[in-house]
């Protein structure tokens, strides 16, 4: 059933459906930069005249400032202009530049011919190889000095071609550089101005210090029937259920709000940054694009019975570490899933814990200032002890290093030359291990963690471990939408150089719907780990899961338990000892298997088999590299 919206189209989007309709193309800007400009033959550079068609860029081009000469022949030193279009067009309509405008200064300015090069604002492959910008096109006109000698004035020049781009995410801004045929002089002025930015690969140049200039132009929609009146031409609803472009939504042609979220698909243009309720930055195929429990036209628009104000893009929208969905704002405290709490505000009650700290560490009420933590009423952290040992620095053997029990996740280690910190009691972020199960159904029992901290710039603090089982697809969907099967509490002290923290707690216990496993770890003081690019099988995620650091091979853990898979064989031990690697395993009914080998998860080192359909159930290797990863497949 559609979710009743009790409002109507927006204004552009209205008046591009009536366009349509009677066969229109409108521009979106109508301001001429001046009166009584003519295209002259060859587009004459001229002063004190406009320039062809719209203003795209306001016009801003003046004197003032220093003088920069630029030989006859040579590229402005001061490399670009970086102008950022998203105000003056959208992705998917068709841009043309016809125009520009530019300070400069007759007399060391000779007569000659302007070449600009108009290239896209981020990405594509330049000039200066596959980080450069790419060339949207080149135009050409010729000038002829006319001011009296040495005076400077604003010269408004008419390209001979105009240059024309459809626009995409690479050319929401746009970069202009020109070069002449004569000598020029411009002025460049101060900081308030257009930035610079290099000609190459889109650095910024001299900071915001650039030259001023204006730029004519127009700019189309996309042309077309629109049969839902949801603001999408029917020509890029492609109904496919998969969103590519702005040019092929994968919507429905046929109905305005396809994924029954409240806002009108031409409302959701799938950026991930919220502007306006016509400007949603929501996917236009996921009803509740953050997944945070809550659909985006009740986050978005405020018309909406129910409406919360907050952010449909962000799982969390006042980062107090509870999601949007189960901050109900009404006051009262049920439950993790049910806070009461306000969605947009991380201290509902005012009492100076923020309100994931109250719930999720010390059971406390985020909604009376009277229970906080440290009053009595909240709950104390659990017996959870860090227990050091600096003398481990490269794989973690459970059987021999640390009182783990035997092993699901076996990668901690103190090496690696990244420090990730993490500051002012708002740590938090997620592994995922997409492998951490032999099969699904698998009974599992989590028994203790190990981890890499640099102890030295840690303060001490209470540490949260969250584990979900993310599902039988394995997919990490978002935090609320993952199912928690247990947590570890307990306060951290740590002294002394990088070591591993082994910690030991009351086993989890639970049967698995998948092979993953995601670890969500918290603390409510700052925290400094040891990221690797090495031996990490996991994903490291941040913000809830909402978004990947950097690198997929990250932070490297331990995880002590069990995993019995029925019926599936299964590693029971990796014993090692100096150079010598044994393990063991058991067949659990299988015929045969193989028996697979590689020192970094099948990365950069291909998985390799060392027995091939063997009934054996233990294996022996004498090696110089002992930390290598061991796995079973059937033959």
């Amino acid at each position: 059933m559609k979710l009743e919206t009790h409002r109507t189209m927006n204004a552009r989007t209205l008046q591009f459906a009536v366009a349509f309709a009677l066969g229109i193309i409108p521009t979106l800007k109508a301001a001429d930069l001046a009166n009584g400009y003519t295209n002259g033959v060859g587009s004459q550079l001229l002063t004190a005249n406009g320039g062809q068609g719209d203003t795209l860029f306001a016009d801003v081009a003046s004197l003032g400032g220093s003088d920069v000469d630029v030989a006859a022949g040579a590229v402005s030193p001061f490399a670009s202009v970086l102008l950022d279009g998203s105000s003056a067009w959208s992705i998917g309509e068709t841009v043309s530049v016809t125009g520009v405008a530019l300070p400069l200064v007759d007399g060391p300015t000779t007569s000659g011919t302007f070449t600009f090069d108009i290239r896209q604002g981020a990405g594509g492959g330049g000039a200066s190889g596959t980080s450069g910008l790419a060339s949207l096109g080149t135009a050409t006109a010729t000038f002829t000095t006319a001011a009296p000698p040495n005076s400077a004035g604003v010269f408004y020049v008419n390209f001979d071609t105009p240059v024309t781009f459809v626009a995409d995410t690479n050319s929401t801004s746009i970069v202009i550089n020109w070069s002449s045929t004569g000598a020029i002089r411009y002025k460049k002025q101060g900081a308030g101005d257009l930035p610079q930015v290099n000609y190459g690969n889109g650095n910024f140049v001299g900071g915001d210090d650039g030259v001023r200039v204006s730029v004519a132009g127009t700019v189309t929609p996309i042309s077309g029937p629109d049969s839902d009146g949801d603001g999408l031409v029917d020509s890029v609803e492609t109904n496919t259920g998969i969103y590519v472009s702005p040019l092929d939504t994968g919507t429905d042609p046929n109905d305005e709000d396809t994924d029954d979220d409240g806002l009108f698909d031409g409302e959701e243009d799938n950026t991930g940054v919220f502007v306006s309720v016509a400007q949603a930055g929501t996917s236009p195929l996921d009803n509740d694009s953050d997944n945070d429990g809550l659909l985006d036209g009740i986050e978005a628009d405020s018309s909406l019975i129910g409406f919360t104000n907050t952010d449909p893009n962000k799982r969390d929208s006042d980062d107090d570490r509870l999601s949007d969905g189960v901050e109900t704002n009404t006051g009262t405290f049920v439950d993790a899933g049910d806070t009461g709490s306000d969605p947009n505000d991380p201290d509902s009650d005012l009492d100076g814990s923020p309100d994931g700290i109250e719930v999720l560490f010390y059971e406390s009420d985020p909604n009376l200032d009277t229970s906080f933590p440290g009053d009595g009423s909240a709950l104390a952290p659990g017996s959870f002890t860090a227990l050091q040992d600096a003398g481990v620095t490269t794989q973690v053997d459970f059987q021999n290093a640390a009182p783990l029990g035997t092993t699901i996740v076996d990668e901690a280690g103190t090496g690696g030359n990244v420090d990730a910190t993490f500051g002012d009691g708002r740590t938090t972020f997620v592994l995922n291990f997409p492998n951490a199960f032999p099969a699904a159904g698998s009974d599992v029992s989590i028994s203790g963690f190990a981890w890499p901290v640099v102890a030295a710039a840690n303060a001490s603090g209470d540490i949260l471990l969250e584990f979900y089982d993310p599902g039988a697809d394995g997919v990490v969907d978002g935090i609320d939408q993952d199912v928690l099967v247990g947590t570890a509490k307990g306060t951290l002290t740590v002294t002394g150089s990088t070591t591993i923290m082994y910690w030991t707690f009351t086993p989890i216990n639970f049967t698995s719907s998948g092979t993953a496993l995601m670890v969500k770890i918290q603390s409510t003081d700052s925290l400094r780990i040891k990221a690797q690019n090495n031996f990490a099988s996991g994903e490291w995620w941040q913000n809830d899961g909402g978004g990947q650091f950097g690198s997929i091979r990250t932070s490297r853990v331990s995880i002590g338990g069990t995993a019995i898979a029925p019926n599936v064989p299964q590693i029971t031990s990796i014993i090692r000892s100096g150079t010598s690697t044994t393990v063991n395993w058991n067949l659990n009914g299988a015929a045969s298997v193989d028996l697979e080998r590689s020192t970094d998860l099948g990365g950069s080192d291909p998985w390799t088999k060392v027995l091939t359909g063997t009934t054996d159930t233990t294996y022996n290797e004498t090696s110089s590299d002992p930390a290598a990863f061991f796995r079973l497949v059937s033959p």
